[in-house]
């Protein structure tokens, strides 16, 4: 089997996760990491026994190693652009971390310079390996519920996650593109109208808005329902934040993806343990994002480009960046490609 050697960028708490997911594959070699904060890569690059890098502008990085392979990015959300045009001009594959980019015009950028370096991209669209949407995709092209009439989703999280983030980005950004990318793929269309609402109540300490609600309309004329808040609630006490419905003609389908199949009752409440995205065993990681992880490096050794290349991305950052718009100027925006 032909050794992947892999390069990461941004060593956060995503970096970090991929990268030792990595470590336990067969034969991939971790050849360097790369993180502005020094401490952090040199941390993780003690860990699993590689090079760490902390210059400006990533290209020591390629320089020093032009045996690398592929380099996965995930760096914050509004800072795509830079490393992955770099990964770029140096021929190597690239994995970005969802979403493509935080504006439409950052988005043209990348896919722009992906156009003219032909290389096998994939985008970080981790709702494509559960087993949950796969099972709900599926349902859908054999006809069990006829035509796909409507979505509604909710993904809503925890006031913690946006004090990790640091009020970094706005919700439909962080965790609307994944839902975005559900309904797309699903019901095989693009959205191509907005209408959203947002209110700041309950986060008037954060510099960022706390709840949207969207209406979305596809091409094909599927309608949909998306609600990103962010939540006093923990997602692992059983809130149900997470819900996402299919209504057909002939059926409807409900993913509960809040639900773990393990509960654990404890004096201090009921809590169900991640069983699906990262549920550790026998130390190594295990669910949703391993299985990206290795159809990626699968689809390096195989030579063939992804399912879910870059361009899947863009329509997700458009409809993003139009509901945030939308729920500033109170009005219809419709998406232009």
């Amino acid at each position: 089997m032909k050794q992947i050697n892999l390069a990461f960028i941004a060593t956060g708490f995503m970096g970090t996760l991929y990268a030792r997911i990595c470590n336990h594959l067969s034969d991939v070699n971790i050849i360097a990491l790369h993180d502005i904060d020094g401490n952090s890569s040199a941390a993780l690059a003690e860990e699993l026994n590689t090079t760490a890098y902390n210059d400006a502008n990533y290209q020591k990085m390629f320089e020093d190693h032009p045996e690398i392979d592929a380099v996965v990015i995930t760096t914050p959300e509004d800072h795509h652009v830079a490393p992955t045009l770099t990964a770029l001009e140096a021929g190597k594959h690239i994995f970005l971390d969802k979403p493509l980019a935080t504006s439409n015009e950052d988005a043209h950028i990348i896919l722009n310079a992906l156009s003219a370096n032909k290389v096998i991209s994939m985008i970080g669209y981790s709702l494509r390996f559960d087993p949950r949407y796969v099972a709900a995709k599926n349902s859908v092209e054999q006809g069990e519920i006829g035509n796909v009439i409507s979505f509604v989703a909710r993904r809503n999280m925890p006031l913690a996650v946006l004090e990790r983030l640091g009020a970094r980005v706005e919700s439909p950004f962080w965790v609307g593109v994944h839902d975005i990318d559900m309904m797309r793929w699903i019901a095989g269309s693009n959205v191509n109208r907005v209408m959203a609402m947002v209110t700041k109540k309950g986060l008037e300490e954060w510099d960022i808005n706390g709840s949207y609600f969207a209406l979305l309309h596809f091409e094909n004329g599927v309608i949909a329902v998306l609600e990103n808040t962010w939540s006093p609630v923990n997602p692992l006490v059983r809130a149900q934040p997470f819900v996402f419905k299919v209504e057909g003609t002939e059926g409807q389908i409900m993913v509960r993806s809040y639900e773990m199949g393990v509960t654990v009752y404890r004096e201090q409440g009921v809590l169900e343990p991640d069983t699906f995205y990262m549920p550790p065993s026998y130390n190594r990681y295990t669910g949703v994002y391993l299985d990206q992880m290795a159809y990626f490096l699968q689809c390096l050794r195989e030579g063939k480009q992804t399912d879910i290349p870059l361009e899947e991305g863009l329509n997700g950052v458009m409809a993003a960046e139009a509901i945030i718009k939308s729920a500033a100027e109170r009005q219809e925006i419709v998406l232009v490609v």
